[in-house]
């Protein structure tokens, strides 16, 4: 069979870390992708979205920090940033002048391409940029901009599909007429549907010559029927990771998709499979990868129906469900209710589903998807300090504990800013009665138009006017601290003083403008965040530091592959083609695992307690991210003991929902003491396992669209 057009493949760097790990010293961005030059990838996402403020806010300065992925990167791949409009990589509206600084010194490192976006398709906030990266083009810069287009399934039923459609091709004729190269189809929520993505790029095919890349997230499971329904209608590049950053909250894993591809009953999804990838290279980086994401996993979130259930009917964003439980306002819910983390979260998304219809179901990404989680918040936090009555702690569920409290009892800034109008867009169905009460708290009559971006003020000289203030403000200080100034004699050598203030540098002054923290990071009140020490998570064991972070990894590299493996099993990957095959491969791949791991305890000679700590760090891993894991491999021996029984169900049993299983031998070498190869049967737990061809833990019905029928048709069966 023919392929002579592949997709394309862009890995998502930036996401996965934004995503999935958390912010990271740069020794752990680049370890993860030693050998990138080599993976055979079209493009790089090396920075952009809340990464930049992210940086900051943990006192790593940014710009160096992008040129080193950049440099790493290297000049044969286009390396891409997210922007968003004119909000640039920050929370407000920035000034011309700022946002031509940041553009330019991302050219300066080596960005090629800025995929420009506004979270509701508003080209008032979008049209400078494109004239940005013209202007650095006729400078010598190589740098474009692609046009974002923000895309989720909206499941209101009130507005039909076809009118969706009309309005996001109607911003798509305006990010052309505005001079975006390509168009960039960003779903940050991953709630997509396979029909409405193939009829949205079919209608763009057919209206517009442009390349068209698809973005989404798997958090529910959706990511690869989305993909593959954009690469059967025509997108050119797709957003994936390497499969051990795969997944989860961060894009679908490339293994997985084009294993999807390869084994699709479409003729034409089996000749665009793309080509030049190369898996052992990839592979090679796996141990650094799985390394950087064990250790970080602290902000990944918890395979678990019940918070999966309250994230989806929120329709919360991959990004934004790290960030909220990392949120002052979720410690502070839990810790008035006196429960835990994640029930703090789920009942802020149970409020924030309550109050999407009012909000008109605006689109989850930064910042729409912050705000509406800070209001929820802000909902249950009045509740807990005016009328605790209104949550029900004796309710059986979540979602029941906060069926009774007030919404938008307290409007939040952020919800008020969108409701007026300085978001941009106000989506048609925001609750009337709500935006009313919002204009009377801002003191409007109607709706904010912004000003034409030519005409909006400067943002850097007030930036670095603040930072010298504070310079000067600590220079007096330390004079007076010193001994005080007599007013007469004095005052000469003291303005002398003030007036050697370090000037700021031009980088200081652009994060002092467009960070949250930037004021706090000029002044070096950030203390820069370190790497996790290498096996950290062993340090009070003791027991397992000696021996090296491959056996860290493979702990990690087994609790990992459970969880993908649970996944898979119960269907979660909507449309996954092949999936037994896949699944098959996943188990393959953890018993090897499991045998490397047993070969090392029997080479090393290791006695019952570093053969014990191994077993309970993969448990706890496991359950840490979702997995029943009493059916993990236990390696402890006895020591007295020939033959030794170990749980009461093999390994695979994990994935099989508990299938009672035949107890498991290991068998113990009387030549030298060691610990023979253990036997798992795993035949027979693969055999016991259940096949669910649906995710029974979400929806995965159509958008409703009950009076008009899409112009598109429908993806091939």
């Amino acid at each position: 069979m023919s392929n002579n057009n592949p997709v394309n493949v862009q890995l998502t760097i930036r996401d996965w870390h934004q995503s999935v790990t958390g912010p990271v010293p740069i020794e752990d961005v680049l370890a993860p992708i030693k050998n990138i030059r080599d993976y055979g990838v079209t493009k790089v996402q090396v920075g952009g979205g809340t990464w930049f403020d992210l940086l900051v806010s943990n006192g790593i300065d940014p710009l160096p920090y992008v040129a080193a992925v950049c440099d790493h990167v290297g000049d044969d791949v286009t390396k891409s940033m997210l922007f968003r409009g004119h909000y640039g990589l920050s929370y407000d509206v920035q000034g011309p002048d700022a946002l031509k600084c940041l553009v330019k010194r991302h050219a300066e490192i080596g960005v090629n391409e800025l995929q420009n976006f506004h979270g509701m398709n508003d080209i008032r906030h979008m049209r400078l940029i494109p004239q940005i990266t013209k202007e650095l083009r006729d400078e010598g810069f190589n740098i474009w901009t692609q046009g974002g287009i923000c895309i989720q399934r909206n499941p209101s039923g009130k507005v039909g599909q076809q009118k969706i459609l009309d309005g996001l091709y109607r911003h798509a004729e305006q990010l052309v007429e505005t001079g975006h190269r390509g168009f960039y189809a960003k779903n940050a929520n991953g709630d997509l549907n396979r029909d409405f993505v193939y009829a949205f790029i079919t209608g763009l095919k057919e209206r517009f010559d442009q390349e068209i890349s698809l973005h989404t997230h798997d958090t529910y499971g959706f990511g690869i029927q989305s993909l593959l329904a954009g690469v059967e209608a025509g997108v050119g590049c797709v957003d994936l990771l390497p499969d051990v950053m795969g997944g989860s909250t961060a894009q679908p894993s490339l293994g997985m998709f084009i294993h999807s591809m390869k084994n699709s009953d479409s003729e034409t999804l089996r000749a665009r499979v793309p080509q030049g990838i190369n898996f052992d290279v990839i592979d090679a980086d796996a141990v650094a990868a799985i390394l950087v994401r064990g250790r970080n996993s602290g902000n990944e979130l918890k395979f678990g129906k019940s918070l999966l259930d309250a994230a989806y009917g929120a329709g919360d964003a991959g990004g934004a469900i790290p960030a909220l439980r990392n949120m002052d306002m979720t410690s502070f819910i839990a810790e008035k209710l006196e429960c835990d983390l994640d029930l703090a979260h789920e009942l802020t998304y149970y409020q924030q589903k309550r109050n999407r219809e009012a909000l008109g179901y605006t689109t989850n990404v930064t910042p729409h998807a912050m705000l509406q989680s800070v209001q929820a918040g802000q909902d249950i936090a009045a509740a807990i300090l005016n009328a605790r009555d209104e949550i029900n702690l004796d309710a059986d569920c979540p979602k029941d504990m906060v069926a009774n409290v007030t919404q938008f009892k307290v409007l939040t800034n952020p919800t008020i800013l969108y409701l007026t109008g300085g978001l941009g867009k106000v989506s048609d169905d925001a609750d009337p009665k709500l935006q009313k009460r919002a204009l009377e708290l801002a003191g409007l009559d109607k709706v904010l138009e912004p000003e034409p971006i030519e005409d909006s003020p400067s943002t850097l000289p007030n930036a670095k006017k603040e930072i010298m203030n504070t310079r000067i403000e600590a220079a007096i200080k330390k004079i007076v601290e010193a001994g005080g100034i007599d007013m007469a004699s004095d005052m000469r050598e003291f303005m002398e003083k003030a007036d050697k203030v370090e000037e700021p540098t031009d980088d200081q002054v652009l994060y002092m403008a467009s960070c949250l923290k930037g004021s706090a990071f000029v002044k070096g009140e950030i203390e820069a965040l370190k790497a996790k020490e290498p096996h950290a998570d062993f340090q009070k064991d003791g027991l397992l530091h000696e021996h090296g972070a491959d056996l860290e990894a493979a702990i990690y590299s087994v609790a990992y592959g459970m969880i993908e493996l649970k996944r898979v099993r119960m269907g979660y990957h909507a449309n996954l083609n092949n999936p037994d095959k896949y699944a098959g491969d996943l188990e393959n791949g953890i018993k090897d695992t499991v045998d490397r791991i047993s070969d090392y305890l029997k080479e090393e000679n290791l006695g019952v307690e570093v053969a014990s700590c191994v077993n309970k760090h993969i448990v706890e891993m496991a359950e840490k991210l979702g997995v029943d894991a009493k059916g993990v491999p236990d390696f402890v021996k006895k020591p007295t003991g020939i033959e030794v029984m170990l749980s009461d169900m093999p390994i695979l049993d994990i994935y099989a929902f508990n299938t009672p299983g035949a107890k498991t031998k290991l068998v113990a070498d009387p030549k030298d003491g060691g610990l023979s190869h253990v036997s798992m049967r795993f035949e027979d737990a693969i055999a016991a396992a259940p096949k669910c061809d649906e995710n029974p833990w979400v929806s995965k019905e159509p958008l409703e669209s009950p009076e008009e029928e899409l112009d598109a048709p429908e993806p091939p069966s």
